[in-house]
């Protein structure tokens, strides 16, 4: 499992890097990639460009096609959908603001599934990946 994020907070100096690491890890992801930038910056990594999906799947030699991505905003579908990973959007966190979002932003529908919650989305890739890839909710 690997965190990807955007994290503006350690360009303004709120948090450092080594603490926002340390915090993911602690929830037990295996790798953590972390744009620290700001919007206003237009750096390649943040989201939604996929940057850090890409260079996340070469450096662990991932096939994207068999990966998911799960989040809560448009960025991380978005993100998602442009690197070819299977994007599931959980309507917790900003999930339900991000369904709002200007369709000039993103497709929602580009996400295979709409899950309730981080377990619902779990248990939906457990249950349906190979079986039904685009199945919605």
């Amino acid at each position: 499992m690997i965190a990807f994020t955007n994290q503006p907070d350690i360009s303004d100096g709120k948090i450092s890097v080594h603490d926002f690491e340390t915090e993911l890890y602690s929830f037990g992801f295996d790798a953590v990639c972390i744009c620290p930038h700001r919007p206003s910056d237009h750096c390649p990594c943040r989201k939604p460009s996929p940057y850090m999906l890409l260079r996340a799947a070469e450096k662990y030699q991932l096939d994207l096609a068999e990966c998911f991505v799960i989040g809560d905003r448009w960025s991380d579908i978005l993100a998602g959908t442009q690197a070819g990973v299977k994007s599931i959007l959980v309507r917790t966190g900003a999930g339900m603001d991000s369904l709002g979002v200007d369709s000039d932003k993103w497709d929602f529908t580009k996400a295979v599934y709409i899950a309730e919650n981080l377990l619902d989305a779990a248990q939906w890739i457990i249950h349906n990946e190979k079986s039904a890839p685009h199945a919605r909710r």
